[in-house]
């Protein structure tokens, strides 16, 4: 993690990113996280506003720019 940044996303956001970046639908992701994919979608709109994009796709750059996933 970079040193200079806090953490902004919580860790159930960066999962979601995470299984997003394994090519995971968001349907599957909701499976594998044991929620529905209407959690999914809230995690996803939070993710989207801490990282200030618009796609899941610039979400998980945005997020391994920023140090916050591998």
């Amino acid at each position: 993690m970079n040193n200079n940044h806090t953490p902004i996303l919580e860790p159930l956001e960066k999962k979601l990113l995470e299984l997003l970046s394994f090519g995971l639908t968001k349907e599957e992701a909701a499976e594998q996280m044991k929620v529905s994919k209407f959690t999914v979608d809230a995690y996803l709109r939070s993710a989207f506003e801490k990282l200030d994009v618009h796609t899941a796709v610039a979400a998980v750059a945005e997020a391994m720019r920023r140090g916050e996933m591998e």
